[in-house]
């Protein structure tokens, strides 16, 4: 599998006849916002060629080619339509917001119990607090820092490669959340895809290039967090959780590890016994948490779309599966059942994964390792009762 790419994929190519006399046959359609060549090279002629190349890249920069036994197989894409204008000030404003909000809770993570002040909205009593120092805030840091890093890695890894295969897409909308109902700051953050994905070459880079940039900011994060946490001496964990959260100072939430966090954390602090988390350590169990989530082999997700690229409409089995499984786990954390309603409802209604436009055009290589790379690392996250 070759692909090139050799102009900005917001560019809308002038118009050029088809190098009709490269093909045995081809098809040109229309998908939305960009144009689609298919077609079989003749027999005799090679992707590799410079001419039959530079003929290619006159009517696209952006080249899918495989081998086949009647002759080259080739796709290639080009805008039809400019490339909207980004809203720039808007994707700021909202990592800004997040990064204060992130800042906000870390400082309650890292001990900071200010005095507070009741606000009564709407018959419900709200503790806020009384001041606010910028020096009280800054042990904060330790926590928005590699939490708000690792999920811009995460949402850049699914941009970069969207973008290098010439898909219209947005930058990462940041989604913050005050401290009052939630722990981390943030409901996360999301990128549009406004193009369709038209081969599982793409998808499969797409949707690992995520969860792969993620992993390597989060098992760094993890790591340094660990050094900084310390076990509590004489503590039982409760229904066997070995982590504890702390929030102004006191215990206040229990969680578990993965197989991938209780191995670092067996060795980097303590093999036995409860272990109070650095705020550091918070961002990253959440960073695998969230990657973790995010790699659920079902309907839309990363996990479902690296598992069609992989193995095609066999991932719809193993989505149903999936959705069966988070049903029946939702019996010991409700939040699996968020999450099988959340897949429903992306899906709309379907566990599938929607197909691509030509599904001939699959992995090869070095693309599957960064797609088996993504379902080992699901293996070593999963938590199946993570609060």
């Amino acid at each position: 599998m070759r692909h090139n790419l050799t102009s900005s994929p917001g560019e809308v190519k002038r118009t050029v006849a088809v190098p009709e006399h490269l093909f045995a046959r081809y098809q040109q359609v229309r998908v939305r916002d960009v144009e689609v060549l298919r077609g079989t090279l003749l027999p005799h002629l090679h992707v590799q060629d410079p001419p039959v190349a530079a003929a290619l890249s006159e009517w696209s920069p952006i080249r899918y080619a495989q081998p086949a036994e009647a002759g080259a197989e080739v796709m290639l894409v080009r805008r039809a339509v400019p490339r909207p204008a980004e809203r720039w000030w808007l994707h700021a404003l909202l990592l800004v917001l997040t990064f204060l909000s992130t800042t906000l809770c870390g400082a309650f993570l890292a001990g900071w119990n200010p005095p507070v002040t009741d606000l009564v909205i709407f018959g419900t009593r709200l503790d806020l607090p009384a001041s606010v120092d910028v020096a009280d805030l800054l042990p904060g840091l330790w926590f928005s820092l590699p939490l708000c890093g690792t999920l811009l890695g995460h949402e850049l890894g699914h941009y970069l490669t969207a973008r290098w295969h010439g898909l219209d897409v947005s930058p990462p909308y940041f989604i913050p959340a005050p401290y009052l109902v939630s722990l981390l700051g943030t409901f996360g953050a999301f990128i549009r895809l406004r193009t369709p994905l038209l081969n599982r070459v793409a998808l499969l880079d797409v949707g690992a290039g995520g969860p792969l940039a993620g992993m390597l900011l989060a098992v760094p994060v993890t790591v340094a967090g660990l050094r900084m946490s310390h076990p509590l001496a004489g503590t039982v964990p409760p229904d066997g959780m070995r982590y504890v959260v702390f929030w102004a100072g006191q215990p206040a939430l229990p969680v578990n590890g993965s197989l991938l966090f209780d191995a670092l954390a067996r060795v980097l602090v303590a093999p036995h016994g409860m272990i109070a988390l650095h705020p550091m350590a918070v961002a990253g169990w959440f960073g695998f948490l969230f990657t973790m989530l995010n790699l659920l082999p079902a309907g839309q997700l990363d996990g479902g779309h690296v598992l069609y690229a992989l193995f095609g409409r066999a991932q719809q089995v193993v989505g149903a599966v999936a959705v069966v499984a988070l049903l029946w786990l939702g019996q010991g954390w409700g939040g699996w059942w968020f999450w099988a309603a959340a897949i429903l409802v992306l899906g709309r209604g379907r566990v599938s994964h929607p197909a691509v436009l030509d599904d001939a055009f699959r992995p090869r290589g070095w693309r599957t390792v960064a797609g088996w790379a993504c379902i080992v690392f699901a293996a070593l996250t999963f938590i199946p009762r993570p609060l």
